[in-house]
């Protein structure tokens, strides 16, 4: 192998496509709903959700990992920059017990949402009832 094919087969291996069945399928359910998705060159979509009662739009984003066949969404919610106090623990373990889909974490002083799961081409619209779950704790979102 040549310097030059060095290159080459970087350039190739940069250039195989990110998304996946999988990936289109989420991104087709989300655009099914009206829902527009940006997706990066790593293969992570993003997307905003208007909360319109709350006042507040959320940008969730997702990933999927083709191998392992999992989806993980993730919403940060807000930056803690005050002390973090047993009654913000509290707040987070309520969300945590009213929520179906969604845990409520705390980490680098950022509140944020995740939810992870295992799907399949035919199951990417679990995607749908997880923003649906968010729109029915909008209020218990605010109150994070």
């Amino acid at each position: 192998m040549g310097f030059f094919d060095r290159f080459k087969k970087n350039d190739i291996d940069q250039n195989k496509p990110k998304n996946t069945k999988l990936s289109d399928g989420v991104k087709k359910t989300l655009e099914a709903k009206n829902i527009s998705v940006s997706l990066s060159d790593d293969g992570k979509g993003s997307f905003e959700l208007v909360m319109p009662n709350e006042g507040y739009s959320l940008y969730p984003y997702y990933r999927i990992d083709s191998t392992t066949k999992e989806l993980s969404i993730i919403i940060n919610v807000r930056n803690v920059s005050e002390d973090i106090t047993i009654d913000l623990y509290n707040k987070i373990n309520a969300f945590n017990i009213k929520s179906k889909y969604l845990i409520a974490k705390l980490k680098d002083r950022i509140i944020y949402l995740e939810y992870n799961t295992k799907v399949d081409s035919h199951k990417s619209e679990i995607i749908h009832e997880v923003i649906e779950s968010v729109f029915m704790l909008s209020k218990e979102i605010d109150e994070l």
